[in-house]
């Protein structure tokens, strides 16, 4: 029995020396160390996870989160101030780069050294990288591919007027484009089938293939004064000289003089005859669907295309704009204008107006293969989804980006967005915008 007594006692002995188990006093060289242990990036999402480990000297007075993006301008910034006990940490809204670190900035003081007074102590570096397409500025246009859905041709401006082709299925820029004389491209391009083409306002015509911007021809426009407009219909593409209709055949390559005043903002083709045209005046826009043949409009000074169909007389200024105009496929409706005004593809006659709906100016639209709608929000992380025919709202979708160009895919909605909010008014505005911008996928 007084054997058993004595090996009790030594047990307790034993075990009072044992040292303690709390890890957060268990350094015994006197040193504060922190350990990131878990890591978890996502796109709606970080979580960070650490062990600290210090001597019962060491006094923890409070933990930042620090956060660093790879935007050209920026420095960690505190994203939060945590509790000194705390070992875990969840970002919410992670920002939108290629690149988004984070750390820890601890601050503590030492009892053995008062004097030091507060010192910090920084954690390794944990960096989320992902693949993001960047684009330097707001783009002209962005024109889906007429034969591959998950293509996008846009105008990359900042860029030498820079020419990019965008795959959604691959996530990347497959093919570029550069142009002399860079600053006269001031048109937006037109695809037909496999052949993009692209007209400065110095008469340049560039004919390239879809695939790899290869040029198939080049041809140049007889031109006075400056070319605003083009359409590419049939065996023509019909220009704007200053304020004169003319036309180059494109077997030919040989440029025909109308002489015919007619000056419209912007010129869409339809089909291989009808030609959508955009005006605008002081405080009124409308729109006219011409119908150009080699009869009505043979090659001479005659020239008398038949009108298929005008928009509503009373309009304001911003009713249609040929820079905010989209189609759905069969063409039977479109949508333009920051209020989203609705129009019937064939008299014209508007239909709806989504801002009457939402109260919410618009930057582009695009229709999915259900005729369903969705826009972009000016100003707001936000694109409105709205139902076919009957243009109820049906979804909002955040974003992380201040969206500007709805991309339909295969694999769901992209965004083109910019890095800050741009604002525009309508079609007496210059169209050119200076925000940074990126494609989101979801």
């Amino acid at each position: 029995m007084k054997f058993y007594k004595h090996l009790l006692c030594l047990t307790i002995i034993a075990l009072a020396f044992l040292p303690s188990c709390n890890p957060s006093d268990d350094g015994s060289d006197g040193q504060l160390r922190v350990e990131i242990t878990n890591f978890q990036p996502s796109y709606s999402q970080m979580v960070l996870d650490w062990r600290l480990s210090k001597p019962k000297n060491i006094i923890i007075q409070g933990i930042s989160v620090m956060r660093q993006t790879s935007d050209d301008f920026s420095y960690p910034e505190i994203i939060d101030n945590i509790p000194s006990n705390s070992e875990t940490y969840t970002d919410l809204d992670v920002p939108y780069y290629p690149e988004v670190s984070y750390f820890l900035n601890i601050s503590f003081r030492d009892e053995n050294q008062p004097d030091l007074g507060m010192q910090t102590l920084e954690s390794e570096l944990k960096t989320f990288t992902r693949n993001i397409v960047l684009v330097n500025t707001v783009p002209l246009q962005v024109t889906r591919d007429p034969i591959n859905a998950d293509v996008f041709h846009l105008i990359d401006r900042l860029d030498n007027n820079l020419l990019k082709k965008y795959n959604a299925s691959q996530n990347r820029i497959t093919a570029e484009k550069s142009f002399d004389n860079a600053y006269s491209y001031t048109n937006r391009f037109f695809i037909r089938n496999n052949s993009l083409f692209f007209v400065n306002s110095l008469g340049v015509v560039n004919q390239l293939n879809t695939d790899a911007y290869q040029t198939e021809e080049n041809f140049q426009l007889n031109v006075r004064d400056r070319v605003n407009a083009f359409s590419v219909n049939g065996d023509r593409i019909y220009y704007i000289d200053g304020e004169v209709i003319n036309f180059l055949t494109l077997s030919t390559g040989v440029s025909t003089r109308l002489g015919w005043g007619f000056n419209p903002e912007s010129m869409t083709a339809l089909n291989d005859t009808e030609i959508l045209c955009i005006y605008d005046g002081f405080n009124w826009t409308g729109a006219t669907i011409y119908n150009f043949t080699p009869q009505n409009c043979p090659g001479t000074a005659f020239c008398n295309p038949d009108t298929l169909a005008n928009s509503p007389s009373i309009s304001d200024g911003n009713d249609v704009d040929g820079n905010i105009l989209t189609m759905n496929s069969n063409k039977t409706l479109m949508v333009t204008g920051r209020d989203g005004n609705i129009y019937n593809r064939n008299d014209l006659s508007k239909i709806a107006s989504l801002s009457t709906i939402t109260g919410e100016p618009y930057f582009q639209f695009a229709f999915d293969t259900q005729n369903n709608i969705y826009a972009t929000v000016q100003g707001k992380k936000l694109v409105h989804k709205f139902k076919a025919n009957t243009f109820e709202l049906i979804e909002t979708i955040e974003t992380k980006l201040y969206p500007l160009y709805p991309l339909i895919t295969s694999n769901g909605l992209y965004v083109l967005g910019g890095y800050s909010p741009v604002s525009y008014w309508g079609p007496y505005e210059n169209f050119s915008f200076n925000s940074k911008c990126a494609i989101e996928t979801f």
